[in-house]
């Protein structure tokens, strides 16, 4: 790169064709960017060049060494030269055209260069110390410092921008970008050497689907003419801007409630709408069936319509597709709390819970703070009217009938149990704590003679209802 201490100057050369303006535009309207890598961060992931990638590369084209790009990244540095450009790259930097990786973080792709300049040292344009472009134009017209693939849709505005820097003194660089051949950009001068945005609005006509956007050089030679780049831009020039409230409250279920959610779209001839909605559990935004109009009405809305929604817009026949349509800021639907209290309690027989009596479950309705209707339900429990009943007689030898012998209680919900048996001779044989156990003739595995056994039982339901029984069985084989 040759250099001189010349006042810089900038100069894009470019044609008109579907431009709607040449001037630094405040499209504030923007959808998503389109351009990948577009501030180079991931070196020379994404793009390619007519020129090979760094000085060994070079293109040359009846110049010494001109013909190549760098991704670098410029620091202040000590240095007996104003100027360090590795001058031995790998040779994975690769000649021109040399494609892009699919991995973004394959070496072909991050070897970038670290620039020292001693005296003027220049940041990138996105954050003062990241990456840039350099382009070392040769003196063959019509070469593409820059070029990437990208998908557009017919009949739309699109915003491009791109920050420019002459870093090669005079001649000052010139050179325009194309979509498919054709200019998007016209006439920019530069009259210093700092960085200084282009930008223009450009109407995709006809263009459909794949496109390839390129930065043509329209200076061929091998004097100065050089250039640095940053922060690319391309999106569509539209916005959806809300007429309705971003937040509403309310009681679920509610047949009186009626939101309308509306907005509408700037930027487009014959704009296309999709409302969608985000569930509040996350997930994915998903179109409303049917709800392709301004407006959109919930009546009643229910937990299930609570989320986020946006509406999506585009031109004509263009709605399908998330690089061609841009979208509203959400609208999110909160349904205030409400309750369904189940309240389970226990009474003993002869009181009373709220003037109920008998177990079951009541059901009361009342409304919140935020005048919401809630349920509350309770669960009564009355206790301490439970019958008992001990046979007096089993026959435990294995033919399926009276086998086993226990108490039989009407509700097996009681806070104390204890069922012990004994033998004539004041042994016990047999303990449980469990009313859902019963004894099967047996003490320690072994079984018991037949006779006659004794056994003594306690219930109790706290508060409620004590039980205590004794009595005899029998045992026979």
């Amino acid at each position: 790169m040759c250099r001189t201490k010349n006042t810089i100057l900038l100069f894009l050369l470019l044609t008109v064709s579907r431009i709607i303006q040449s001037q630094t535009l405040p499209c504030s309207p923007i959808g998503q960017n389109l351009i990948i890598n577009p501030s180079f961060e991931q070196g020379y992931y994404a793009f390619t060049s007519d020129f090979g990638r760094g000085v060994n590369n070079g293109t040359h084209c009846n110049c010494a060494t001109q013909g190549w790009i760098l991704v670098a990244q410029i620091y202040p540095h000590v240095s007996p030269s104003c100027q360090i450009y590795p001058s031995d790259l790998s040779a994975q930097y690769g000649g021109p055209n040399t494609a892009t990786s699919s991995n973004p973080n394959h070496p072909s792709n991050t070897s970038v260069a670290t620039l020292a300049i001693c005296n003027s040292p220049i940041p990138d344009h996105t954050s003062g110390t990241g990456f840039f472009l350099t382009v070392d134009p040769d003196a063959c017209e019509g070469r593409a410092y820059w070029r990437q693939p990208l998908q557009v849709c017919p009949n739309t505005n699109y915003y491009f921008s791109v920050w420019v820097r002459n870093i090669g003194g005079l001649p000052a660089p010139t050179f325009h970008f194309e979509v498919d051949g054709e200019p998007v950009t016209t006439v920019k001068t530069y009259p210093d050497a700092s960085w200084v945005q282009t930008s223009v609005l450009w109407n995709s006509g006809n263009v459909d689907g794949n496109a390839t956007l390129e930065l043509i050089n329209d200076l061929p030679g091998c004097d100065a003419n050089d250039v640095a780049i940053d922060d690319l831009f391309l999106g569509v020039c539209a916005a959806v801007d809300l007429s309705s409230e971003k937040l509403f409250r309310y009681c679920p279920g509610d047949p009186s409630v009626s939101f309308q959610l509306s907005g509408h779209a700037v930027g487009f001839i014959t704009p296309q709408y999709q409302w969608q909605r985000l569930p509040m559990g996350g997930g994915a935004w998903v179109n409303l069936m049917g709800q392709t109009d301004t407006l959109l009405i919930i009546n009643g809305p229910t937990p299930a319509d609570a989320g986020l929604y946006r509406l999506v817009a585009a031109e004509q026949g263009n709605i399908e597709s998330i690089t061609c349509s841009v979208v509203s800021p959400s609208i999110r639907l909160d349904p205030y709390p409400t309750y369904h209290v189940v309240d389970t309690v226990q009474i003993c027989v002869g009181q009373s819970y709220a003037g109920h009596t008998e177990s079951g479950l009541y059901t009361d309705h009342y409304q919140t703070i935020m005048g919401c209707d809630s349920i509350r339900t309770l669960d009564l429990r009355v206790r301490g009217d439970i019958q008992i009943y001990v046979p007096n007689a089993f026959t435990p030898n294995d033919d399926g009938i009276n086998d086993w012998i226990q108490p039989f209680l009407s509700d097996l919900n009681v806070d104390v149990y204890l069922w012990q048996v004994f033998d004539r001779w004041g042994n016990q044989v047999y303990e449980t704590r469990n009313p859902s156990e019963s004894w099967d003739g047996t003490f320690r595995g072994k079984p018991c003679a037949a006779g006659v056994y004794v056994y003594t039982f306690k219930m109790e339901i706290r508060d409620c209802q004590v039980g205590m029984l004794s009595g005899d069985l029998t045992l026979f084989r």
